[in-house]
């Protein structure tokens, strides 16, 4: 079960007494803007649309494969794996003009994850540890964003498939000998594709 655990705001100084009263009301009426942190997940879960938001799965079993995280079409969306195996087979769904960010640290951390960029905003991965984003799929929206997709370690992003925008750029970086390893690479329209 998913619980916003933190909010991060813009202006904490404010918060004394009551704060959670008095951070409700100052994002209502737009005096300040807070960042939601999810911590866990298992099911759907749509960000808030009062600022950025953020999951974090930083312990086994705390984000399964039946997790959907779709993001708030204006904000960015940051979904951030720590540990080994935390964020296998979940399902980013990152919408609209706010930027998408996957962090996955440790071995097979996102493998079978299935990333669908946001039509506007920019999309980065980065794949770091053994079989990190092993068969990972990101998938692009009409007229998507710039893609980069960096894979830092043995085999990180083996047998994956990347969708590349249609009119932007797409860029995939493989920094160990293996770490690119069956990966496909599919550009679609105008888009300007490059292998680093």
């Amino acid at each position: 079960k998913a619980t916003v655990s933190v909010l991060y705001c813009t202006r904490p100084a404010i918060l004394t007494k009551n704060m959670r009263i008095w951070t409700l009301l100052l994002v209502m009426h737009g005096v300040m803007r807070c960042d939601a942190v999810i911590q866990g997940c298992s099911g759907k879960i749509t960000m808030p649309n009062s600022g950025p938001g953020v999951l974090e799965c930083t312990s086994s079993n705390m984000c399964d494969n039946k997790c959907t995280v779709t993001g708030d079409a204006t904000y960015s969306t940051f979904v951030d794996c720590k540990e080994d195996n935390v964020c296998t087979g979940i399902n980013v769904v990152c919408s609209g003009t706010g930027d998408c960010k996957v962090n996955c640290n440790g071995k097979s951390t996102c493998s079978g994850m299935e990333v669908t960029c946001p039509s506007n905003g920019k999309c980065e991965i980065l794949c770091n540890g053994e079989n990190a984003c092993k068969g990972l799929k990101v998938k692009q929206q009409a007229n998507g964003g710039d893609l980069s997709m960096y894979c830092l370690g043995k085999t990180a992003c083996e047998t994956s498939t990347v969708t590349c925008p249609q009119s932007s750029n797409c860029a995939l970086g493989c920094f160990n000998q293996t770490s690119c390893q069956g990966v496909t690479m599919t550009e679609s329209g105008n888009g300007n594709a490059q292998l680093q």
